[in-house]
């Protein structure tokens, strides 16, 4: 008897653990400006600690990207558009420090795929 449950709860696992990590979208991706963000997602707390890196000049840093929220609320395909300074940050960073997910707006009903360009800003520490 326990063993039939313990091949149950491994089978359970099993199927869980092969969930898919592909992008989902239920409808065409729609380019928006990131003022219409809140329209369509909303942020949720981001997962893990995410604090500010720990060499920020005293001028700050800023870096812009696109990216697209698939249906399930994921960020996906991040591609860095500029960085100040220049190469503060990188494609591989901003792979590792994204780790945003949304839920969709009370209005956004039918989970609609958005891609907008961002900017994240990092004032300086003061003297």
């Amino acid at each position: 008897m326990k063993f039939k449950i313990i091949i149950k709860v491994m089978v359970l696992l099993g199927l869980f653990s092969c969930q898919s990590t592909e992008p989902v979208y239920t409808s065409k991706i729609k380019e928006i400006e990131s003022i219409k963000l809140f329209d369509y997602w909303i942020p949720k707390p981001p997962r893990g600690i995410q604090k500010a890196p720990n060499n920020v000049p005293a001028t700050g840093v800023e870096w812009t990207y696109f990216v697209t929220i698939d249906s399930n609320g994921k960020a996906q395909n991040l591609e860095l558009i500029s960085s100040i300074p220049e190469g503060f940050m990188t494609q591989e960073r901003l792979k590792k420090w994204n780790k945003m997910d949304y839920k969709p707006s009370p209005q956004n009903s039918n989970r609609t795929p958005v891609r907008l360009k961002m900017s994240v800003r990092i004032e300086g520490k003061k003297a």
